[in-house]
């Protein structure tokens, strides 16, 4: 029997095909098409096939179901093993090796921050998150702290063996100020925080935090096109208001909705298209410290000139209230 395979870290919300050939044309000869998911033996589907020479297998559904993708909490580099997900196929005794399947909307690239916000806003007691895959097995990662004054503070990486897999550096911004203030750097006085990630001897990616002061603004989390997660705090709230949905009636609870308006700062047109993108994001979240609640976001359309000129983005966005009994 011969396979062909998709490439690793294909798209879930794209066909996902193991072509398999050398079969009998006969249609009375029935193959089982096992579809396994992750790296135990146990068949998360089968699929039966009559009377084919090459059997082409859509392995896409079954990676859906098993993804998830969804904030992380810790700190420094690990492997979220949830957002891609390792597919095989087996026919009867043989089982092909595993492609990894990504949530992603398109074939992740290699090597390369997964997000479209290189150049980031944070505030001390934030955390944000750096995704990425690779084809390298060393990797390090480290932080610069420069200081108002301009001073740079190196803080010496650590080293984290990588196989395959989205790979999520987790920054809690208040660690690092912790961190800085036993080397004598007062939190106040941090001006901007750079994570490098080192991969293999080459390549780097770099993302540069500049870090503000807490605002009463709305910090919204989101999954991405790449299928990672991004963070952008809101400055903004234009108006904030109560949506009821149901009449009151006796006995049944009362639903109702928070419907708030936000807006960005003034930024560059390539931030603002990151942000509009959130409309069509499958997750979204408002984070207040550790907690995360899930929100929609009621905006269909963000619209701006044909220009490349700096501008804003506004969303309004949804969350549910606890349903009021109405006795």
């Amino acid at each position: 029997m011969g396979v062909r395979y998709p490439a690793d870290y294909a798209s879930a919300f794209q066909k996902v095909v193991f072509e398999l050939s050398g079969f009998s044309p006969d249609a009375d000869d029935c193959v089982a098409v096992y579809i396994m998911e992750g790296y135990n033996n146990e068949a998360s589907g089968v699929k039966y096939y009559y009377g084919h020479n090459l059997i082409e297998v859509d392995v896409s559904a079954y990676a859906r179901a098993a993804l998830k993708v969804e904030p992380v909490l810790w700190s420094g580099l690990h492997l979220a093993s949830v957002r891609s997900v390792p597919m095989s196929v087996r026919v009867g005794g043989y089982q092909s090796e595993r492609v990894l399947v990504c949530a992603a909307t398109q074939p992740l690239p290699l090597n390369t921050l997964l997000s479209d916000l290189s150049k980031r806003t944070i505030a001390l007691d934030e955390r944000d998150e750096i995704a990425f895959v690779s084809d390298e097995h060393e990797i390090v990662s480290d932080i610069t702290i420069i200081d108002r004054k301009g001073t740079e503070h190196y803080f010496e990486g650590m080293l984290f063996l990588y196989d395959k897999g989205v790979a999520v550096y987790g920054l809690d911004v208040a660690k690092v100020a912790i961190e800085a203030q036993e080397r004598g750097i007062a939190p106040e006085d941090i001006a901007q925080i750079i994570v490098g990630v080192k991969l293999g001897v080459e390549k780097q990616i770099r993302v540069t935090y500049d870090v503000r002061s807490n605002t009463n603004g709305v910090r919204l989390a989101w999954v991405n096109r790449f299928g990672a997660i991004d963070y952008y705090t809101f400055p903004n709230i234009i108006a904030s208001h109560l949506v009821a949905l149901s009449e009151d009636i006796v006995g049944e609870p009362r639903r109702s909705y928070t419907e708030c308006e936000i807006s960005s700062d003034i930024v560059p047109r390539k931030i603002a298209e990151a942000l509009a993108n959130m409309v069509a994001s499958p997750k979204v979240w408002i984070v207040e410290g550790d907690t995360y609640t899930p929100c929609e976001v009621v905006t269909d359309a963000v619209e701006w000139c044909n220009c490349s000129a700096p501008t804003a983005v506004k969303l309004v966005i949804r969350t549910q209230n606890t349903p009021q009994s109405n006795g």
